[in-house]
Formats: C-alpha cells, structure tokens, sequence
C-alpha cells in the first residue's frame, strides 16, 4: 500500500505486519525506512542482551544444513571450473594433459598472485574469467607444468626439452670426467 509517511512526509510503500488471528495484513503509518530506523535501538539492545541465547539457536538452526551446504557449494564450485576448462579446451597448453583432476588454470604472465590477492580464489576466480569472457591472459596447464614454470623462472621444463636445451643453471655431466 502506498501513502504518506508520517515521519518523513513521503509517499511511500508502508511497512505491514500480519496478525496471526486472521493472516490479514496490516499497514502502519511508517513507511518501511523509517519504522526499521524506529526499531533499530530495540533490535540492538535486544541482540545484546540475548546474545547467548541467539548463537545457540542460530548453531542449532544450522547444524542440520551444513552439510547440504557444503555439498551445492562443491557441485557449484565444480560447474564454474568446468565451464571454464571447456572454454580454454580442457587440455595443457605445455604437455597435452587432459585429465581433470590434473588440470589448472595459470596466468600466462605470472602475475598470478597479484591477481588472486586483487580479485580472489577459487569459484571468485572462475566467476571473473566467465565475466571476462575467458580472457587470453590465462591458460590451462596441468599441475606438473604449472608448478615448473614456477621454479624455473616462468618457463615450463618442457619448452627446455623441446628446444634441446639446458637450462643455464643447471650442471650438464660431462662424460670425460670421471664423478
């Protein structure tokens, strides 16, 4: 119902209440805003005083919940990545890998954790490359790649092997020499 607030002279949706005789509506004479800025320090002071009592039925409420939680969070979790791995081709951009519990997604200029720390992890990830529409910065590499593009300075160990090359660092044996 819409009228005039008698706190702030407005027309206004009214705040309505239901009585539980007759389940019929009821409308005050505040307008939604102004009744729960009129309410607001009782609803404070009650929380206050019945702290205790309020966490133990919220704990209670949702024991039973937690799991089924836990479970549509996974299945959506699970959804995002896989939404996302068909969009790159769902195999490694460095070996070929195409299963899927091996796959991961990486930042092709290794910025990686400044990205994670800006945006977030996990399903907050795969929600920004869907809203990005699969930006060409990220690439789909299987866990062993990732993790040796990482500790070799942002080159995965395959791309050494293709080229028939050593890695600068590392000690090539040299077979006149007896170890």
């Amino acid at each position: 119902m819409i009228s005039v607030c008698k706190v702030c002279n407005q027309e206004k949706e009214m705040a309505r209440y239901q009585r539980e005789s007759g389940g019929r509506y009821y409308f005050r004479k505040l307008c939604v805003q102004c009744w729960s800025e009129e309410r607001r320090p009782y609803q404070e002071k009650y929380r206050k005083d019945n702290a205790d009592e309020l966490k133990s039925y919220h704990q209670q409420k949702h024991a039973g919940k937690r799991g089924m939680r836990n479970t549509a969070a996974k299945l959506y979790y699970e959804r995002q990545k896989d939404k996302c791995l068909a969009a790159y081709g769902g195999v490694c951009a460095c070996c070929g890998e195409h299963r899927r519990p091996f796959l991961t997604f990486d930042h092709k200029n290794n910025d990686g954790a400044q990205h994670r720390r800006k945006i977030g992890a996990g399903h907050v990830f795969y929600r920004w490359m869907i809203d990005n529409n699969f930006p060409e910065s990220i690439q789909v590499l299987c866990l062993n790649c990732n993790a040796g593009k990482h500790n070799n300075g942002g080159v995965c160990p395959h791309e050494f092997e293709r080229l028939n090359y050593t890695k600068p660092t590392e000690r090539v044996p040299n077979p006149s020499q007896k170890q």
